[in-house]
C-alpha cells in the first residue's frame, strides 16, 4: 500500500516537472551579441608569472578602455563602478546613485559593470541618469516587475508556489520587467551609451551560460551602437529587445524566474558565478599596477620616439556597490520542538529531533548560502586587487543600521504619513500585499537609505 502510494506521488511529481519548452530563435531574429568570457584565473604568486601569460579577453578589453581614457583625459583618474546583484535590494543601489555627490550628479565612469539587479542599474549609471534608476525601482505593486504564478503565504513560498515551480519551472516570469525596461531605455539613452562607447568607455552586464557553465559579459555598448546605426523601421526594434534581453538574462535567478534564451543559448542570473565582476576585470588593474601591459608599453615607446610626452598611466578608482547585506537571511528554528531554540542556542543544539524536510526547501536554503558566499568572495577580490592608495577602493553595502533607518510614507489604513524603519515597512508589505519578492514600501525605504549612506560616505564630494 505504502509503496504504491509513494510510486503515485513520484509519478505526480515527474508529471508536473515535465521539461519546459525552450523557444527557437530563427536566423533573422538572432541578436549575435558580442560576449566576452569571464573566468576565475589561476592564482598568481609573482608579477613575473602574469607577464608570461596572455591577458584574458575581458582584461584586455578593460585595459584598452583605460588607455583610451588616458589619451582623451590625460591626468584625470579613471573611475570604475561595479554593481552587484540583490533582487529588490537594487533599490538601495538606486538610492546610492541618487545621493552621489549629494545631488545625484554622477561622474563619468570609464567602465560600468552590473550583475543581476546591478545590470538594471548599470545603464542608468553609465549615462548619468540617477533619477531614472530611482523611478525604475519605485513600484506600485510587485506586478510592475514580475508575474507571480501563485501568492506566497506570510512572506514565504507556499504549496501553491511549489506547484507552480514544478509546472512552470519558476515562481513567476519577468515579462513586466521587460516592458518596464522598454519604457526607461529610450532612444536617447541608447544613443548616449553608443556615444560613450565610441569614446572608449565600456558597459558590461554579466550572466551565466547555463549550457557551458561559463560566466559571460554582454557588451551593451556594442549593441547600443548597432541600434543607433540600424534602420529605424526595421532592425531597431529587434536590437533594443536584444539589449533588454541581456539585462533580463542577467536577472533571471533560478527558481524565482525562468532562464532567458538568447540565440538559442540558455542564460541564468550572473550572480550564480560572480556577485561582482571581479577576476578578469581586476586582472587588468593588476597588470597596469605592475607595469605588465605590453600594448601600453609599446604605445608609450612610440610616443617617445615621436617626441611626444608619455601619457600618465593612472590606476582606476573603484566603486563597488553590494545591493545586499552580505549576510544570510535570518534562520528559523530547525527543531520539531520549537521551545528547544533559545537566545543562547538559536538552533536548539544537539537535543531534540530535527523537523521534517523537503528537497525544495533544501534547494532554496542551499541557494541562499551559496549565493551569499559568491558575493562575499567577489567583494573581497575587488578590494584585494584595487589600487592601494587612499580612496582607491570605495565600498558600500546594506549595513545593520538599516534596521534603525526610518522612512516616512502613508500608513496603509489611514493614508496619514507615518515613520517606520525599513524592516517594519517590509513587514507591513507582507501583511497587506504578501509579495513573493518585491516589497514596494520596503524598496522605497531602501532608496532613501542608500541616498543617506552615500551622502555619509562622501562619494563624489571634495574630489572623492
Amino acid at each position: 500500500m505504502k509503496k504504491s502510494l509513494g510510486a503515485a506521488l513520484l509519478a505526480a511529481v515527474v508529471s508536473l516537472s515535465a521539461c519546459q519548452h525552450a523557444p527557437i530563435t530563427p536566423a533573422n531574429m538572432m541578436c549575435d551579441f558580442r560576449t566576452i568570457k569571464m573566468s576565475v584565473g589561476v592564482p598568481i604568486s609573482r608579477p613575473a608569472d602574469l607577464q608570461l601569460r596572455t591577458p584574458s579577453p575581458l582584461a584586455a578589453e578593460i585595459e584598452t578602455s583605460l588607455r583610451s581614457h588616458d589619451r582623451l583625459q590625460s591626468g584625470e583618474t579613471p573611475r570604475l563602478l561595479s554593481l552587484s546583484g540583490g533582487s529588490e535590494h537594487g533599490a538601495y543601489g538606486a538610492g546610492i546613485l541618487a545621493g552621489w555627490g549629494g545631488t545625484g550628479n554622477l561622474p563619468e565612469f570609464q567602465v560600468v559593470t552590473g550583475i543581476s539587479t546591478g545590470s538594471i542599474l548599470a545603464t542608468f549609471a553609465f549615462v548619468g541618469d540617477a533619477e531614472a534608476a530611482v523611478q525604475g525601482y519605485t513600484i506600485n505593486s510587485e506586478s510592475d516587475l514580475i508575474n507571480v504564478y501563485a501568492k506566497p503565504k506570510d512572506g514565504k513560498p507556499d504549496l501553491a508556489n511549489y506547484a507552480s515551480l514544478l509546472e512552470h519551472g519558476s515562481f513567476g516570469n519577468l515579462e513586466p520587467l521587460r516592458g518596464r525596461l522598454h519604457k526607461f531605455i529610450t532612444d536617447d539613452v541608447l544613443a548616449t551609451v553608443a556615444a560613450r562607447y565610441a569614446a572608449g568607455a565600456r558597459l558590461y552586464v554579466g550572466a551565466t551560460d547555463a549550457d557551458s557553465g561559463d560566466a559571460i559579459a554582454f557588451d551593451l555598448g556594442d549593441m547600443a551602437t548597432r541600434y543607433v546605426n540600424a534602420a529605424p523601421d526595421t532592425e531597431r526594434g529587434l536590437l533594443k529587445d536584444c539589449y533588454i534581453s541581456a539585462i533580463i538574462a542577467s536577472s533571471s535567478s533560478p527558481i524565482a524566474a525562468p532562464p532567458a534564451f538568447i540565440d538559442n543559448t540558455m542564460y541564468i542570473d550572473g550572480g550564480t558565478r560572480f556577485g561582482l565582476f571581479s577576476d578578469s576585470v581586476l586582472e587588468a588593474f593588476f597588470r597596469r599596477q605592475n607595469g605588465l601591459t605590453d600594448a601600453y608599453a609599446i604605445e608609450q615607446a612610440r610616443l617617445e620616439a615621436d617626441g611626444l610626452e608619455p601619457i600618465a598611466s593612472l590606476a582606476p578608482v573603484v566603486y563597488a556597490v553590494i545591493d545586499g547585506t552580505l549576510e544570510l537571511p535570518p534562520r528559523h528554528c530547525p527543531k520539531k520542538d520549537q521551545s528547544l531554540c533559545t537566545p543562547d542556542k538559536p538552533f536548539g543544539g544537539k537535543d531534540g529531533a530535527h523537523k521534517d524536510w523537503n528537497i525544495l526547501d533544501l534547494a532554496l536554503n542551499t541557494e541562499h548560502i551559496l549565493v551569499n558566499e559568491v558575493y562575499r568572495f567577489s567583494a573581497l577580490a575587488v578590494e584585494a586587487d584595487a589600487c592601494e592608495q587612499a580612496g582607491c577602493f570605495n565600498f558600500l553595502r546594506i549595513e545593520p543600521d538599516v534596521a534603525d533607518f526610518e522612512y516616512i510614507y502613508p500608513a496603509p489604513d489611514t493614508g496619514v504619513l507615518m515613520p517606520a524603519t525599513c524592516p517594519e515597512w517590509q513587514q507591513i508589505d507582507i501583511e497587506i500585499d504578501d509579495p513573493i519578492e518585491f516589497h514596494k514600501r520596503y524598496m522605497r525605504c531602501l532608496i532613501a537609505y542608500g541616498e543617506a549612506k552615500v551622502k555619509a560616505a562622501g562619494w563624489g564630494v571634495a574630489g572623492q
